[in-house]
């Protein structure tokens, strides 16, 4: 497989090669990137202002459905909903959590961010897991996640990289795919937050790696 169709089958996932890099998705890189910050969420949300119980908490661009499971072990109770573009990727987000499906704790659809299936105000919390990159209009997607958020609710993006070791071996390709693949700077990404209506917009750096996350709070009404 070349990088640039990698990189788009990280975007969209299809056929066998997608299968794969969903397993590969939930492991690995993914998974210490996850372990690093989803502690920065739970941090963030039990530090927030009009914090209420998390009951229930969005990933979008669930991919493989591991961070899913994480959230679910991460807050007591909570339902956690997931949304992927890619329909083998819901495929593999439900049998990653079987368990919970049949419970009815875990729910898994094929979508937009750009026009996210929720009402307003029915969610807690949400994540963005190395996703954001492939968003065609991240201003909408942002949009709709403040307008399904409850007030105070918080929004994580996690990034692999902001670019600022884009000239190393492994990112020196991206040039061939900035068609459909962006990576934002952390000035970028904090204006995308603020530009949106987050209000207690913060960035997390991780100390040895290009690692970024960025958190957010919709206002209290």
């Amino acid at each position: 497989m070349t990088s640039q169709e990698h990189y788009k089958n990280a975007g969209h996932p299809t056929g066998d090669a997608g299968r794969d890099l969903l397993d590969a998705m939930n492991t690995g890189t993914h998974e210490r990137l996850a372990h690093w910050s989803l502690p920065l969420f739970e941090q963030t949300i039990a530090a927030a202002p009009l914090k209420k119980p998390i009951t229930s908490v969005l990933d979008v661009g669930c991919g493989g459905g591991a961070n899913m499971a994480r959230l679910m072990n991460l807050f007591d109770n909570v339902h956690a909903y997931g949304l992927d573009h890619s329909s083998i990727s819901v495929e593999k987000s439900k049998e990653t959590n079987a368990a919970a499906v049949a419970q009815g704790r875990c729910h898994v659809i094929e979508g937009d961010v750009a026009a996210l299936p929720y009402n307003n105000e029915s969610i807690n919390a949400a994540t963005a897991f190395e996703t954001i990159y492939f968003w065609p209009h991240v201003e909408a997607g942002l949009h709709e996640i403040i307008r399904v958020l409850t007030p105070g609710g918080i929004f994580m993006v996690c990034n692999e990289t902001d670019g600022r070791t884009i000239h190393q071996a492994r990112w020196s390709d991206l040039a061939q795919v900035s068609d459909f693949l962006t990576i934002y700077s952390q000035q970028q990404l904090v204006d995308f937050f603020t530009d949106t209506g987050f209000i207690n917009v913060h960035v997390k750096r991780h100390p040895q790696e290009d690692w970024i996350v960025v958190l957010g709070q919709k206002p209290a009404e």
